[in-house]
């Protein structure tokens, strides 16, 4: 388990958090969260999501019940650089829970991964990321035109990312 933030934690995915992953993953209006994974089918394919697509799957639990989770994939070691997605189960969203979440992961990943660069790829109407993403301080990079396919239209994605120096400059003596 990461560093526990009071009701909130973060440990790695289990066998036993597949009925959420499935639950968000067939949700519609989760669909944006998932338009880069392969189309799921059986137990089996979300048992193996870490491997199927590369990345470190965290879950987010508060009060050690799974409510969503942390994805870190696109590891790039010459650059100390690492990329993110966040999910939440609906009924939890609009609780703080993500500003806790942050200073858990954002201290894990300068403190403790000794990387540089934490940065996220987000659809251009994922209002609530964005604002979640500005809250921890995270600058927008840059902007990818036509980045998502998602029924039937294209939509761009932001980056927006948070440097070591930043971490350090603008935000670790709130986390300690």
């Amino acid at each position: 388990m990461l560093y526990p933030n009071k009701d909130i934690s973060i440990r790695g995915y289990e066998v036993s958090d597949v009925p959420l992953l499935k639950k968000l993953y067939t949700d519609p209006e989760y669909a944006i969260y998932f338009r880069d994974m392969p189309h799921l089918k059986v137990d089996n394919d979300f048992v193996n999501l870490p491997t199927l697509m590369n990345c470190t799957m965290l879950v987010i639990e508060k009060d050690k019940k799974a409510i969503g989770f942390f994805c870190l994939y696109n590891l790039r070691p010459l650059a100390r650089a690492i990329s993110f997605g966040v999910i939440l189960d609906k009924e939890y969203q609009k609780q703080g829970i993500t500003k806790k979440v942050g200073e858990i992961i954002i201290p894990y990943v300068f403190d403790r991964l000794g990387l540089n660069k934490f940065d996220c790829s987000i659809i251009e109407f994922d209002e609530r990321l964005i604002s979640i993403l500005k809250l921890w301080k995270f600058e927008v990079e840059g902007r990818i035109r036509e980045e998502a396919f998602l029924d039937g239209k294209f939509y761009d994605c932001f980056i927006m990312s948070l440097t070591k120096k930043d971490y350090e400059e603008k935000i670790k003596c709130l986390y300690q």
